[in-house]
């Protein structure tokens, strides 16, 4: 039995929290690598737009998969929800956020990642096979 796809906006939330998900383990990661030397703090804010365009791809490609809302709908939609998510964890553990050039480049980061999730999420249609041709048929007292 086939696993049906959740209608509408169903599907968004999951993207979103496993873009989260992914986000969170990606700064892990940074601060690993930050910690050891192995990247330097300059590269630090690069890795952290990219670690966002990633993590957003990644879950619009879960919400596209989960919907049947259309492919780049879903993949913005999810990523919409984690820019969101990431503006509301920036004022609870923050006292607030403070708007930068950073902050601004960190969202557009994110709607990126949903964007390149709708254009490379595109769902491949069946292939239809080519309805077959009709072998002629010589007239009966002609010759060919």
């Amino acid at each position: 039995m086939a696993k049906r796809k959740a209608p509408g906006w169903a599907g968004f939330p999951e993207g979103a929290a496993l873009s989260l998900a992914l986000y969170i383990a990606f700064q892990c990661l940074l601060a690993l690598l930050t910690i050891r030397g192995i990247l330097p703090e300059g590269a630090a804010f690069r890795f952290q737009a990219g670690s966002g365009a990633v993590a957003a791809c990644c879950g619009g490609i879960l919400a596209i998969r989960h919907t049947n809302a259309g492919t780049l709908w879903a993949a913005l939609g999810s990523a919409a929800i984690f820019a969101v998510a990431l503006v509301l964890g920036g004022m609870l553990v923050c006292d607030g956020v403070v708007w930068s050039r950073e902050s601004a480049i960190l969202l557009a980061a994110a709607l990126a990642g949903g964007i390149l999730a709708g254009l490379l999420g595109s769902r491949r249609g069946k292939k239809r096979k080519q309805p077959a041709v009709p072998a002629r048929r010589a007239k009966v007292g002609k010759k060919a």
